[in-house]
């Protein structure tokens, strides 16, 4: 299995300090038991909880690192190798999805949502939920693969406002999906320097939603539309039209002179 990259984290009140340490393949031993948890003395009216342990163990680990060693319990059925290959293969998304819920909570904030009803709230975290998966979508394509095209990702209206977001700041316009991304970071502080890292899933939800944020600005001198947010559209169908095919934004009406 695949043993995922540790950032460091330096020491706070309740938790220890952790070394960093790399992305690396270890050997491990796979091993599954049924188990059953008697209910506690103060409710033996219940029922017993039916479980399943994996256990995952690295018997041979490399020197100076530490094995690994891994108890996983689930009311999933575990009845075969292929069940607690899987039911891993869950547990290493674990740091995945938490950063996604990391981008929910501190990006989208829906945990700020004010509707009356859990049926507005259902839709509003819905919406949400697409769009902190765009979100992380668009940092780690821009990690991993930074040389696509960034029509891979963004429209073409989009790439149309991050040229002219490019062109007034006196930036280098982008020529790839990296560039892109590094370019929507830049209203949120991401400075883009030769030396710094590819910026992070809090860079790109201050570029996109910041009270910094001028994307919106430059949304509306390409199209004459205002725009409150500049978000990263959804989309899985071909590219949208043209610029120059959108409808034409309405006329306001004519101040009437009073005599």
């Amino acid at each position: 299995m695949v043993a995922p990259r540790q950032s460091a984290r330096p020491k706070k009140s309740k938790q220890k300090a952790r070394t960093a340490t790399e992305q690396r393949t270890a050997e491990v031993q796979l091993r599954h038991l049924q188990v059953e948890l008697p209910a506690p003395s103060n409710q033996k009216e219940k029922k017993p909880v039916t479980l399943w342990v994996v256990h995952i163990l690295e018997p041979s680990a490399p020197e100076d690192t530490k094995p690994l060693e891994w108890f996983l319990l689930t009311t999933c059925a575990i009845n075969s190798v292929d069940d607690a290959q899987a039911c891993l293969s869950w547990y290493c998304l674990r740091w995945r999805i938490g950063d996604w819920h990391r981008v929910l909570k501190t990006g989208c904030r829906i945990e700020d949502l004010a509707h009356h009803s859990a049926e507005r709230l259902e839709r509003a975290i819905a919406i949400n939920l697409v769009i902190a998966w765009r979100i992380m979508l668009m940092t780690l394509l821009g990690r991993a693969c930074p040389k696509l095209p960034a029509a891979v990702l963004l429209s073409e209206i989009e790439v149309t406002v991050l040229n002219a977001f490019a062109k007034q700041n006196r930036i280098k316009q982008p020529a790839n999906l990296g560039d892109a991304v590094r370019l929507v970071a830049r209203p949120g502080g991401y400075l883009g320097r030769n030396n710094d890292p590819p910026p992070g899933t809090p860079d790109h939800v201050a570029g996109l939603c910041g009270p910094a944020n001028a994307l919106p600005g430059f949304f509306s001198q390409a199209t004459g539309y205002k725009l409150k947010y500049f978000w990263v559209s959804v989309r899985s169908s071909p590219l949208p039209p043209k610029l120059d095919a959108w409808p034409a934004p309405p006329t306001p009406p004519q101040a009437r002179s009073r005599t």
